[in-house]
């Protein structure tokens, strides 16, 4: 680790002190009274600073980020020449390499003929050891599976008088594994030929094949891991499913398969999409294990989901199905608009027997259009919070959205739900295949530029897709600004003077508590709350319901958090030197042992994963616990010094920050080290995005006037809101 040392001298500075004065109205609270006054920093130099870099090559930003270690600056972008069709799939090996999968070539009836499997390394360079340069090609390849070995499975469709079906293992490095079937590949007939078109994998290793008849009858093979067929599937391992539309179709320069996704839950049943020609319906059937149709589920096995339009002439299909662990199931499906430039979408939660969940979005239902789109939503995922993630196209980018596990548009990721990923391209650009990594990224492929029937491949790597980002602390009101207030422990008394829905005063708690406000419900706003003798008390802003929950003892320090990344506040105080956190969302609790007894606890996100991080402070040093368990122990100021917790330069990342008699030194973790007066020494510094520039700004208060350095506009605004002996809540007592 780069050691960097820096010697500065030191320095005084003198400010005055302003009258405290009080303003009552005729219910006998305070009004404020602000003042702007001009603000010029005065860069002050620290005594010494002795830094331990943090661990390299860790990518850091907000959650849903472009990671910037992958190809450049996040992006991929790969010629392959003419190309009429688009990307089908992505898949990543045991040792983070991806596989993509994209077919090169239409047929006069516009079916795809060739598929290619490319692989990148992990940081997004194109992998040219892998198969022939880097390439797998076979004719007729439509999907691939990852074995946990990192073997690969394809499924093609071999085209002749009678089509069929052909299964074949691969190497992790794309060579044929003669072990497997016949010569390393198994057919699959039927009487009335067998278009392969998608392979799952069951838990014990058993292999699903979906494809269609030339007759559009869906048809269902299930092969051992050998290859061999599982006769106890079916008739002799093949189970048809009905009549159905499995067409290919243009969209801009794609062909689109109406084969919807497949699925199989935990108990081995079989979930799978499809449409009807010319209808704005798509459905979902279900297989019981033996290939036999579940009547159990929805309407004698079927699930009919209609999609709004407002014309006849569009036509739906199927493109996501994802199992919740309760046996719930989110589906997705879009209507495509002929001749026009629209698509609606609808994503639905099932329950087990297909009926709708009436707890998400409306009645089981969310709804979206998209008039600015010439092609549909192309990709689900459900992540392990219950948040869903949907891929498509917003004309020439690829477009991320995020709803939260109710249905309800997740507005705290990205811009207002929505990420957009431009390539540099003037022509069509679409997600149309997307799979989580590992430590909670997201890489999504796609097609890019496609205009005149060709596109291109587009890789995207997004950071810690499911990840909360942190509401603005002491936010009572939502609007993304810290808002000044008190506690003043005489009265109980919690006085707001939010900066949106104006003055608020509540009584809330007992003169000996310690307050403890946080977001414990996840609804972006700081809700009211105390901790008493181990018990937490606390108000939730989204219901006004109360709670209380005895966790801790009466001599820990609170330190209420996010430590999970789920975007609301965790339960957590510190003993001595153990850390004990609660999970609100599901109560389990977690025990860390960090720090000395003597240590202040300091724990903030600063690795910008969306989780706070484990951290304290000990006479200079700053020991950390990063959520990706990497520890780092950084010196950043001298024994005395009171730390505080910002993000200074609004990277997303906590900054190492001290209060040193008036002066404040902050380390940036992207803008480097600053420091400035702004102060007294006996004054409680109270950091904060007051403005909502997403930087914390510095402040002070002193007796019930706030001082406020505004980090948008440059200057120090000056309010009159409390008395000598309130609380001001931004204030902790082990750290701000």
């Amino acid at each position: 680790m780069e050691v960097v040392e820096i010697t500065r001298n030191a320095a005084e500075v003198q400010t005055g002190k302003l009258p405290i004065s009080q303003i009552m109205d005729s219910s006998d609270r305070f009004k404020c009274r602000f003042r702007k006054v001009r603000s010029t920093f005065v860069a002050f130099p620290l005594l010494a600073l002795s830094l331990i870099a943090l661990a390299e090559g860790r990518s850091f930003g907000r959650p849903g980020d472009l990671d910037p270690s992958f190809g450049s600056n996040g992006i991929v972008a790969t010629s392959l020449g003419s190309m009429a069709d688009h990307t089908r799939r992505l898949r990543s090996q045991p040792d983070g390499k991806i596989l993509v999968l994209y077919t090169s070539g239409v047929s006069p009836i516009i079916t795809p003929t060739t598929g290619v499997i490319e692989r990148f390394l992990p940081n997004g360079i194109p992998d040219t050891s892998f198969a022939a340069g880097g390439r797998l090609s076979v004719n007729g390849l439509r999907d691939f599976e990852i074995l946990v070995d990192g073997h690969i499975l394809t499924i093609a469709t071999i085209y002749s008088s009678l089509d069929y079906g052909r299964v074949c293992r691969w190497s992790r490095d794309g060579m044929l594994d003669m072990s497997f079937g016949t010569q390393g590949c198994a057919n699959l007939s039927y009487a009335s030929g067998f278009e392969a078109r998608r392979i799952r994998l069951f838990s014990n290793g058993h292999i699903l094949v979906a494809g269609v008849t030339e007759s559009y009858v869906a048809l269902f093979a299930k092969l051992k891991p050998d290859g061999t067929i599982d006769q106890s599937f079916g008739l002799n391992g093949l189970a048809p499913a009905g009549y159905y539309d499995f067409s290919y179709y243009r969209v801009g320069p794609w062909v689109i398969d109406k084969t919807g996704e497949v699925a199989i839950q935990p108990d081995g049943k079989i979930l799978f999409g499809y449409s009807q020609d010319w209808d704005n319906y798509f459905y979902i059937g279900r297989l019981n294990q033996d290939g036999s149709v579940d009547t159990s589920f929805g309407e004698s096995g079927v699930v009919s989901i209609g999609i709004p339009v407002p014309s006849y002439a569009y036509d739906a299909f199927s493109f996501g199905i994802a199992n919740y662990p309760d046996e719930r199931i989110v589906v997705s499906g879009t209507a495509v608009q002929w001749y026009g430039t629209e698509s609606q979408v609808i994503t639905a939660r099932l329950r087990n027997n297909g009926s709708l969940d009436s707890t998400f979005g409306s009645g089981g239902l969310v709804g979206f259009l998209s008039n600015d789109t010439r092609g549909p939503a192309s990709s689900m995922l459900v992540l392990t919070n219950g948040k869903i993630l949907l891929g498509g196209m917003d004309d020439q980018a690829f477009s991320l959205l995020r709803l939260n596990a109710d249905g309800s548009f997740d507005t705290r990721f990205g811009n207002n739900g929505i990420i957009q990923t431009r390539f540099g391209t003037s022509n069509m650009t679409s997600i149309l295949a997307m799979e989580l990594q590992n430590d909670g990224s997201l890489i999504a492929a796609g097609s890019i530029n496609g205009a005149n029937w060709s596109a291109n491949i587009g890789l995207a790597k997004y950071r810690d897709v499911a990840a909360v980002p942190a509401g603005t602390q002491y936010d009572f009101d939502g609007d993304g600004k810290a808002d000044i207030s008190v506690f003043r422990p005489s009265e109980a008394n919690w006085y707001l003077n939010r900066s949106s829905s104006g003055f608020y005063v509540a009584q809330f708690g007992l003169s000996t508590d310690v307050i403890t406000p946080a977001d414990y419900d996840g609804d972006g706003k700081t809700d009211i709350s105390v901790f008493r003798d181990g018990t937490w008390y606390w108000l939730s802003s989204s219901n006004g319901q109360f709670n209380a929950r005895q966790f801790g003892q009466p001599s820990d320090v609170p330190v209420p958090a996010d430590y999970t990344g789920d975007g609301r506040a965790d339960l957590g105080v510190y003993r001595n030197d153990v850390w004990w956190v609660q999970d609100l969302v599901n109560g389990t609790s977690s025990v860390a042992s960090f720090g000395l007894p003597t240590d202040r606890p300091v724990a903030a996100d600063y690795d910008g994963d969306g989780r706070t991080d484990i951290t304290v402070f000990r006479d200079g040093e700053w020991h950390l616990q990063l959520s990706g368990s990497v520890y780092s122990v950084i010196r950043f100021g001298v024994a005395g010094d009171l730390p505080m917790i910002g993000d200074f330069d609004g990277d997303g990342r906590s900054d190492l920050a001290v209060y040193r008699e008036g002066v404040w030194h902050v380390q940036r973790s992207t803008a480097g080290y600053t420091a400035f007066p702004f102060g007294l020494a006996d004054d409680l510094p109270v950091p904060a995005d007051y403005d909502g520039d997403g930087k914390a700004d510095a402040a002070i208060y002193r007796g019930g006037t706030w001082w406020v350095q505004q980090s948008f506009t440059q200057t120090a605004v000056v309010a009159q809101f409390g008395i000598e002996t309130d609380t001001p809540v931004p204030h902790r007592s082990g750290a701000n």
